[in-house]
């Protein structure tokens, strides 16, 4: 997945250059490696930046359809306690970062130093619709975010984050496996060196789906 991580870097530091909001939504099939890439994707751009030159927000929205602007807001608030550290600033910032909206919050944390937010699975937020509408909001300011969503449960999603975003959503989506790709899987999550006749078999009984590999 090298070239999806190299397309996801590209889009969370775009706005760095373009001094407005990026937009970028994953999707593919359930069990794809939607969540595995977005864990490698952070853990490099972590270790390239650090965490005192970018801020970096992650949440996942549950299948239990857990509120995600509540999960965006405590995200938010750990932000800010980290960014503004000195006792100074937080003395004479705290008590109107406190009144603030989350929209607002978001602003002053990406005034600071780069931002991105990532929302996992925001098809299973019960409150979906209220993150979009809060996307829309901030077009104009330099935040870099990234969402996931299963293909099967994208179909409403799409159209309303495009319209929110004033056309401004970029889509990625993640393939199924090609037979290289699959005999570098098995090398790497299982230690072995598949046949010609192994990976045949594989790639017929799974389409090249990462998921149902591992299950089998």
């Amino acid at each position: 997945r090298e070239a999806e991580l190299h397309e996801l870097r590209q889009a969370a530091l775009a706005p760095l250059e373009e001094e407005t909001a990026t937009y970028t939504l994953l999707t593919g099939p359930s069990g794809i490696g939607k969540h595995r890439l977005i864990e490698t994707f952070a853990a490099r751009l972590l270790a390239d930046h650090g965490t005192e030159s970018i801020t970096l927000l992650r949440i996942r929205c549950g299948k239990d359809g857990a509120p995600a602007l509540g999960l965006l807001e405590a995200s938010v608030h750990r932000a800010l306690q980290h960014v503004l550290a000195d006792t100074t600033r937080r003395e004479a910032e705290g008590s109107i970062v406190r009144q603030e909206t989350l929209e607002e919050k978001l602003i002053v944390l990406a005034a600071e130093r780069p931002l991105i937010v990532v929302i996992e699975s925001l098809c299973d937020a019960q409150d979906a619709g209220e993150v979009i509408t809060l996307l829309g909001r901030l077009t104009e300011h330099a935040i870099a975010f990234l969402l996931t969503c299963d293909e099967d449960s994208s179909t409403e999603l799409i159209p309303a984050i495009a319209k929110a975003t004033k056309g401004m959503m970029g889509m990625m989506r993640l393939p199924l496996l090609v037979r290289v790709e699959v005999e570098r899987l098995m090398r790497l999550a299982f230690g072995l060196r598949p046949s010609s006749a192994l990976l045949g078999v594989l790639m017929e009984r799974t389409n090249g789906h990462p998921g149902v590999i591992v299950d089998l």
